[in-house]
């Protein structure tokens, strides 16, 4: 078989890693960016909801090993959650995320495939020749426009980062809410090696002015403003039907994967790829819908929450991040402890669950 991959970060990686363990097809990667440069991400990865599918990394791509997790309410109360508590090695971690970019894809070299630095357009989509297709290129996808998927406007988050030299725990990530700053999105500080990544997110739809945001919030916490920006757009939607069109699979954001709560896409990318490259090998692309149930099922309940959490008020976070500290964390199992949480909340602040059920039922569930 020929397959093409339009896309070499990590979901079109892993998609080839995938299919050469498993048949010896010949696998071509398409990327714009064979360097990874510049890191448009703030790398952050959950350890516990990579699984099985989810590389081991080694150790010198890992800016940081993060013990501690903070929320912060907009009165700067916050909750603290300590994985050491558990017996935890660690939460997460963050990622030098060029760089996980770059071993990923020489993984796929070593294996076989022929990576190509090249940007395909539309009209170079139509031109080539393949068996399987497979669309791994990011949210504004050729390969997604070329065999129609829905648009994904309505729940594009608008995402921007500086990485500055500022004094901050190594092992401690922290969120950030308020309407004043981050009004239906959040904020996060993410160490990494010997710099800090600060950004913060909102939807695309409310077209506000991000470095006016950031400037605030870097006043807000007091860290220095120069370093490098970057920014980003980030599909927090709710999950599409399908992952397979025909002769093409898509992976990753353009899938999209993403999570629809948080923004985070690392490991779901890495795990869409790894699916989809089952599904080619076995020379069954339905079954890559199959091994994708699981993942958009939780991804489903993830973007409910979303809709819930950031349509708050500032004085139902004040109530609801304090109420946080008396829940114990269980086990790793991110949907059983995410009802869990919901069900504390709820059961502590009434008017939380009939918000909840009006955004739920009232037509507040986008997309």
């Amino acid at each position: 078989m020929k397959i093409i991959i339009v896309g070499g970060g990590p979901s079109g990686s892993s998609t080839a890693s995938s299919i050469l363990a498993h048949s010896e097809a010949k696998v071509t990667i398409y990327t714009k960016n064979i360097t990874m440069e510049p890191t448009r991400c703030g790398g952050a990865v959950n350890r516990f909801l990579g699984g099985k599918d989810f590389p081991s990394i080694p150790k010198n791509l890992i800016g940081s090993s993060i013990q501690k997790e903070r929320l912060y309410s907009p009165d700067s109360n916050f909750v603290e959650v300590d994985s050491r508590t558990f017996g935890w090695k660690s939460l997460g971690f963050i990622l030098h995320r060029n760089m996980f970019d770059r071993w990923l894809l020489n993984r796929a070299v070593k294996k076989g495939a022929e990576v190509i630095e090249e940007k395909v357009t539309l009209k170079k989509l139509k031109g080539l020749d393949y068996d399987v297709l497979v669309g791994a290129d990011g949210v504004n996808s050729t390969v997604a426009k070329y065999v129609g998927r829905p648009n994904l406007n309505k729940d594009l988050h608008h995402g921007i980062q500086i990485t500055v030299d500022w004094s901050y725990p190594r092992n401690m990530v922290s969120f950030y809410f308020g309407s004043k700053v981050f009004p239906e999105g959040y904020g996060w500080v993410f160490p990494c090696g010997e710099k800090t990544r600060i950004g913060l997110i909102v939807p695309l739809s409310n077209r506000l002015n991000l470095k006016k945001l950031l400037d605030r919030f870097l006043q807000q916490i007091g860290a220095p403003n120069e370093g490098e920006l970057i920014s980003k757009l980030i599909p927090m939607s709710k999950p599409q039907k399908t992952g397979v069109y025909g002769k093409t699979l898509l992976v990753g954001d353009t899938l999209p994967s993403c999570d629809p709560l948080w923004g985070e896409g690392i490991i779901n990318a890495v795990k869409t790829g790894s699916m989809a490259g089952r599904a080619i090998a076995e020379n069954k692309l339905r079954n890559y819908d199959v091994y994708l149930k699981s993942l958009l099922k939780e991804n489903n309940l993830r973007y409910t929450l979303k809709n819930i959490l950031y349509r708050l008020s500032d004085d139902e976070l004040n109530k609801v991040i304090p109420a946080l500290r008396t829940i114990q964390i269980q086990s790793a199992n991110t949907k059983v402890e995410t009802l869990r949480v919901m069900s504390h909340l709820f059961l502590r602040q009434p008017r939380l669950m009939i918000k909840s059920l009006f955004t739920f039922f009232g037509g507040g569930l986008r997309g």
